[in-house]
């Protein structure tokens, strides 16, 4: 079981959109997770409320929640399905170089159910940088279909 792994080599993140849910974690999360505000760093606007993160903003956050792309990130949510923001968050830092990355099945209310422990204390890890990767947006050229001028 991967949550059972030395705290070193993994970091666990709940993830969630915006801060209102900050006090949820607070008041219990599972053991030595960080809150993770996919919305940080983010400008949003009329037509892109959740856009991608500024690339060095970003990468200021991760260092100060003590992430590395070098760590394996195991993501949680407390969506009735546990999947809603930590798939998306799982999206966001696959696309800034973080490859190593799982998904607690079941989230936050399947640990729970398992009689899991939670705790309120949040972990205070050193600082880490890591070296991420700016998205890049192109299509593979195996995706690229060449049309000879015809409407494909």
């Amino acid at each position: 079981h991967l949550l059972r792994a030395p705290p070193r080599q993994i970091t666990v993140l709940e993830a969630d959109i915006g801060k209102q849910c900050y006090s949820d974690f607070q008041a219990g999360h599972l053991p030595q997770a960080r809150y993770f505000d996919q919305l940080e760093c983010t400008t949003p606007t009329a037509f892109i409320p959740r856009g991608l993160p500024d690339m060095n903003c970003f990468e200021g956050y991760l260092t100060r929640l003590g992430i590395s792309n070098t760590h394996h990130i195991v993501l949680y949510d407390r969506s009735p399905t546990g999947f809603f923001a930590s798939g998306r968050a799982w999206c966001l830092l696959k696309t800034y170089g973080v490859d190593n990355l799982s998904i607690l099945d079941g989230g936050f209310h399947g640990w729970v159910r398992e009689n899991h422990k939670i705790e309120s204390t949040e972990s205070n890890d050193a600082q880490e940088e890591g070296a991420f990767t700016e998205w890049q947006q192109r299509a593979p050229t195996d995706m690229i279909i060449k049309g000879d001028g015809k409407s494909v």
